[in-house]
């Protein structure tokens, strides 16, 4: 699945984002879609069998609304590197398995391509982070208690059925995990409301729930496996980030603040202050470096394609000077040829002017903060004005 409006099939795109993304749950019936290229059962035991992947880290086990220990599942194992992880035993997984446990499939994007294309449309067309989870589930076993995620989610039954109880409570746009224990356990049955809908999730069925939203779920009927993909956009808290790295290349802020004993200097260092954080944070700098930082959130999905060989497009650093200059409207490269704006790719221009020799191809794979095409572009006009050239590829053996 490699579009967006096509996880979502036959609702329509614009009237999702429109009424329910970020707002309300959506529970999409699609009794016709061959959801078997995302994940079946065949191809999550094969994601199954990269063995040195799934780690205490990175496979979980819950029962009855309570975490399984590492230690009951997982052996320690020593890396060829001397560092000893807890890697998932399939024998004893298999024995909490046979005793209802549910298996929680952490990063699955990373491990199963037909799970990665999905994310990777779902990143595109959110521009926000994006991973894959997968719960196989048995009949009759709750793993977890009625909560809320710090993310938005967009569910796909793959395998069996599920009821899913969407409850009316919705905490305020979360940004922080609650503390596990009895206190929490029973502020969270408190918040959740009444029951606002209860969805039986049939394979191929999509379930849309906002950050926030108060849900549990049940297998019912023999085994079932569904894929979590998590949606975690950009919050203004990004922008302190950001701003904090800005504000370190200007004087105002390495500035002193006057004491508090002369609170009239005081004040009037502060307003100074948050005038000046109010240009940066609407300043087109700032707006490229946000868009940036969405950007980089890209999924790869390009493949190894062995043993067809690619040569890359190789280029030499001339050493022509040049100063990369900060400003508000953003960063530009300065030079004999005048003024070139760099806008996301700034880090990108950095390292390459770092270099003797760079490949396009890792250019584009380093700095996703820049699309593909806009980086291609700089690259011709750096080559017009002189300061990389065409290379030849290095030579073998």
């Amino acid at each position: 699945m490699t579009q967006f409006a096509d996880l979502i099939a036959p609702f329509d795109e614009a009237d999702f984002f429109r009424d329910h993304y970020g707002k309300k749950p959506l529970h999409i019936a699609r009794p016709d879609a061959d959801v078997s290229g995302i994940l079946d059962w065949d191809s999550f035991n094969d994601a199954l069998e990269r063995m040195p992947f799934w780690t205490s880290e990175s496979l979980r086990i819950a029962f009855n609304n309570h975490p399984a220990p590492p230690e009951s599942f997982c052996d320690p194992v020593e890396t060829l590197e001397g560092h000893t992880v807890l890697r998932a035993n399939p024998a004893r997984v298999k024995a909490l398995i046979g005793v209802g446990a549910t298996v929680v499939t952490n990063r699955l994007h990373e491990v199963s391509p037909g799970v990665r294309l999905t994310a990777a449309a779902i990143q595109q067309r959110t521009q926000a982070r994006v991973a894959a989870n997968a719960y196989c589930s048995f009949k009759g076993v709750q793993a977890f208690q009625s909560h809320f995620d710090l993310h938005d989610a967009f569910v796909i039954q793959v395998e069996g059925e599920k009821t899913w109880n969407i409850w009316s409570g919705r905490e305020d746009r979360p940004v922080a995990h609650m503390a596990p224990g009895d206190a929490t356990s029973a502020y969270l049955m408190r918040q959740r409301g009444a029951l606002l809908e209860q969805v039986r999730m049939k394979q191929g069925d999509v379930l849309y729930l906002p950050r926030g939203q108060y849900h549990d779920a049940l297998a019912e009927d023999g085994p079932t496996l569904h894929v979590t993909f998590s949606i975690n956009p950009l919050t203004g808290l990004s922008l302190f980030e950001m701003l904090e790295a800005e504000a370190r290349l200007d004087p105002l802020f390495r500035d002193y603040v006057p004491s508090h004993a002369d609170g009239d200097a005081m004040r009037a260092h502060l307003e100074r202050l948050a005038e000046r954080l109010k240009e940066m944070a609407t300043s087109p700098l700032i707006a490229d470096e946000i868009a940036g930082a969405q950007r980089a959130t890209r999924i790869d999905t390009e493949g190894f394609g062995l043993p067809r060989e690619f040569p890359p497009n190789f280029y030499a650093v001339t050493g022509q000077p040049c100063e990369m200059i900060r400003r508000d409207e953003g960063y530009v490269l300065s030079g004999h040829g005048g003024e070139i704006a760099l806008g996301s790719a700034r880090k990108a221009v950095d390292w390459l002017l770092r270099q003797r020799q760079f490949s396009e191809e890792e250019l584009i794979a380093r700095f996703a903060q820049a699309t593909p095409d806009a980086l291609r572009q700089l690259l011709g006009t750096l080559e017009n004005q002189g300061y990389i050239a065409r290379a030849a590829l290095p030579a073998r053996g």
